[in-house]
């Protein structure tokens, strides 16, 4: 069994894609990078899960697109295998109603293929400390068709694992003033320089949030307080 890399400060990055040639690309920019440290390289969800199950990744970097595979779908079983495993969708679709699964989903983050490597390299690293980080392009269409959701084709097969806000909890008036800022893809800086409190209070009001509407991150809680009708308008 493989030792973990976090004991020793470094992110271990499992790679789960069906093209060789892109796999290598991966494990040469994880290799040149501090604190990075490339782990197993799968060709398949299944062989993945394999591996999950006998070590631990900190990270893994999933496409979409895999060969008899939807990625999203795969998501579910991949934290199953390992519950605190953080999970960035790396792939060429950019369809904003896969991205909004993929968060449903539990995904911590969703990069294009054609990010820059210094920013895929930095969404690994965040993802690492339980951060988020979302291609540029997505995150100005994040809202955008959120309702269609459910007419999505692969919505029968996969409804049963999508989180949901709980019903019964209610949120203070200063909880939905920070929400309706992150929900505008605000920062806690942000978000406290226009409610005129600190930063540190967004960010324990956004942990505690994140608790009690079981949450794995900032942007998974967004799309929840849309849900609820807090609106980015």
């Amino acid at each position: 069994m493989l030792t973990n890399p976090s004991s020793s400060g470094s992110v271990g990055v499992l790679t789960i894609d069906d093209h060789p040639v892109f796999r290598q690309g991966i494990r040469h920019m994880l290799q040149e990078e501090d604190g990075i440290t490339p782990l197993e390289e799968s060709s398949s969800v299944d062989s993945a899960i394999r591996w999950l199950r006998m070590h631990r990744a900190d990270v893994a970097l999933l496409d979409h697109n895999l060969i008899g595979v939807n990625g999203v779908d795969a998501i579910p079983h991949l934290l199953e295998a390992q519950a605190d495993l953080q999970i960035i969708m790396l792939t060429v679709c950019d369809d904003s109603q896969v991205f909004m699964q993929a968060i449903r989903f539990g995904a911590c983050g969703y990069m294009l293929k054609d990010t820059a490597p210094d920013r895929i390299l930095e969404a690994i690293k965040a993802a690492a400390s339980g951060e988020c980080r979302v291609s540029d392009s997505l995150v100005r269409t994040l809202f955008r068709g959120v309702g269609k959701t459910a007419t999505n084709k692969n919505q029968a097969s996969i409804s049963s694992h999508f989180l949901a806000p709980p019903t019964d909890r209610k949120v203070s008036a200063r909880e939905r003033q920070i929400l309706e800022q992150l929900v505008k893809g605000k920062s806690n800086k942000e978000i406290a320089k226009a409610l005129e409190i600190s930063p540190n209070t967004v960010r324990n009001q956004l942990q505690k949030l994140q608790e009690s509407f079981n949450a794995r991150n900032r942007v998974q809680l967004a799309l929840f307080a849309y849900d609820m009708g807090i609106s980015n308008a």
